[in-house]
């Protein structure tokens, strides 16, 4: 009787752990991606930048935006957009770096965090993230669709280690690749 009580307690213990393990992830995962969420890459980027602050290195932040996702939805309807999704995640999956913190920001929005990066790092990972959403994604109909992407960059580093407005600072490029034509990258500069 007494094993029995303990082998019970034990499958208890362990389903509650599990439980909190599912928890977790729901927490801080993007449902439809399997992408971080904005909660937690916020959390997560702010805390490395806090640790790292002192160091003399450079990271960056990357915002990329679907090109022309509101006429995706509008043509081929949400479910082919939430494809587009789910592609443009899986993309940023296969070409992200190791270190790199990737995130679903809110619809068609994703973000990178790159530590200890370069610009000319950063800048050669969104081509590669460019070039790569080129390759065609099928409509019910089997129709090939490319999807581009415009990228803003901003730096973080030392002095300038606010996440928020190096956010703000990517979001600006991002909205100057857009306007300049989409299907390229910016990085953040003061006279923007």
């Amino acid at each position: 009787m007494l094993a029995f009580i303990i082998a019970y307690r034990i499958r208890t213990l362990e389903a509650i752990k599990a439980s909190q393990e599912q928890l977790k992830i729901q927490a801080t995962t993007d449902s439809m991606t399997q992408l971080f969420n904005r909660g937690y890459f916020n959390q997560q980027v702010r805390s490395l930048i806090s640790k790292t602050k002192s160091l003399k290195t450079s990271s960056y932040v990357a915002i990329i935006d679907i090109d022309f996702f509101k006429n995706i939805n509008d043509t081929y309807g949400h479910a082919f957009g939430d494809k587009a999704i789910i592609a443009t995640a899986n993309v940023l999956k296969e070409t992200s770096r190791k270190n790199d913190i990737v995130a679903r920001y809110g619809g068609e929005e994703f973000v990178i965090f790159m530590p200890n990066t370069t610009q000319h790092d950063a800048l050669k990972l969104a081509e590669k993230i460019r070039i790569a959403l080129k390759t065609p994604i099928y409509t019910e109909d089997d129709k090939p669709l490319s999807l581009t992407a415009s990228i803003g960059l901003c730096e973080i580093s030392g002095q300038e280690s606010d996440l928020d407005i190096c956010l703000n600072n990517a979001d600006k490029a991002l909205y100057v690749a857009k306007k300049q034509g989409k299907d390229q990258t910016k990085v953040y500069s003061e006279e923007m």
